[in-house]
């Protein structure tokens, strides 16, 4: 049986430390919108082929393994076998009354999106819609793709494929202060639906599937590739989920390996553990060019001087970004996990202990939780399912 990192860190949840923050009060520096990372962890056990045939698997040309996405087929069969059952069975009947699941759901693909922070234009203040309907629209599509993998229902795979193919043919650019952001929020969960249809019958044509890949290549990765070192750890964090998933999709090693570089050197610089520097501080983000003393304390919102193993560089500013950090940080480990079937030990020790603090400081602080209404946004349509 396999656990993952949230469930044994959970497990080993009663570590009795929490943070000192200064006094900041959570407020947000202007990368909120709607939230793109909180489809958890997937936690599964083992599991046979499917026994409908339609999900094919494999390997692709690049040796990577299909579906390979955060859900491999394993994991997706061992769900399906469980259908009849709770927690599934009514995990299944939410996911397919929600609004998401629709079999005539539209997409709403647009040439450009534009997006800054909290979706708001810094001009006018006017709503900038597109940012939301944008990721809507990606919720919509892998919660097809997974319904489809479940029931075999013809519809989802239709109505999933028309949102990718919609997209592919429309969107030119991203904008806008949170265009990075924005990005990998979108290929996130996008790139999951578009990795179960295209290894399965759901009629995912050839050439819209390389549709895709250009469009993940061309729009997307230029604004993802190179991270955010002057960011909040959730954006470099999200933007490293997002390349591993175009690599992965596109049998490319070479962009799998920049996403997991990326993973590796932030995970440290966001996740405090006692020994990292000779003088006590957190790491640097690398790349990201901090003095040891102002620059980097403002960086950590001013807590490094009550630091505790286990504290985020985003823990004092809130819980909401701290989940948004850590759905990347852990979805990102799961892939890499099924691509080359290792954890990531020399991280792993660190998340859990994270995990662990997060879960003390819940019950002893009152910090707020962001801007951010996580229990009704991305992936917690689909997520009870896995």
């Amino acid at each position: 049986m396999r656990k993952t990192l949230i469930a044994s860190a959970l497990a080993t949840g009663a570590i009795g430390s929490y943070a000192a923050c200064s006094g900041d009060d959570g407020a947000s520096n202007g990368d909120a919108s709607p939230d793109a990372n909180a489809s958890d962890v997937v936690v599964t056990d083992g599991g046979g082929g499917l026994d409908s045939g339609a999900l094919d698997g494999g390997a692709g040309d690049g040796g990577f393994v299909h579906p390979g996405i955060l859900v491999d087929s394993n994991q997706l069969a061992f769900v399906k076998a469980h259908l009849t059952s709770d927690p599934w069975k009514t995990a299944l009947a939410k996911t397919q009354s929600s609004k998401y699941a629709s079999k005539t759901y539209k997409p709403s693909a647009v040439a450009n999106v534009k997006c800054d922070s909290f979706s708001k234009d810094p001009d006018s203040g006017a709503t900038e819609t597109d940012c939301t309907t944008q990721i809507d629209d990606a919720i919509a599509a892998y919660t097809d793709a997974l319904l489809w993998s479940f029931t075999g229902d013809a519809a989802y795979a239709t109505t999933g494929i028309a949102i990718l193919n919609a997209w592919s043919k429309t969107i030119t650019q991203m904008t806008g202060s949170n265009a990075p952001l924005q990005s990998a929020w979108f290929v996130e969960m996008i790139t999951r639906a578009a990795e179960i249809f295209r290894w399965s019958s759901a009629g995912f044509a050839p050439a819209d599937e390389q549709a895709f890949a250009t469009m993940l290549t061309t729009v997307f990765l230029p604004e993802v590739v190179n991270g955010s070192p002057y960011s909040n750890g959730n954006w470099e964090l999200s933007m490293a989920d997002a390349v591993m998933n175009i690599g992965v999709y596109r049998d490319d090693h070479a962009t799998f390996a920049s996403g997991l570089a990326l993973w590796r050197g932030r995970v440290p610089a966001y996740i405090y553990m006692t020994g990292d520097t000779d003088g006590g501080l957190p790491i640097a983000p690398p790349g990201g060019k901090y003095d040891a003393g102002t620059a980097l304390a403002a960086f950590w919102f001013d807590q490094t001087t009550h630091l505790v193993d286990g504290v985020c560089q985003e823990t004092c500013r809130d819980f909401g970004h701290v989940q948004l950090g850590f759905a990347s940080m852990v979805n990102a480990a799961e892939t890499a996990r099924i691509q080359d079937g290792r954890r990531r030990s020399d991280r792993t020790f660190r998340i859990t202990a994270s995990v662990g603090a997060s879960v003390s400081l819940r019950r002893h602080r009152r910090l707020r939780l962001g801007g951010h209404r996580l229990a009704e946004r991305f992936g917690r349509v689909a997520a009870p399912l896995l």
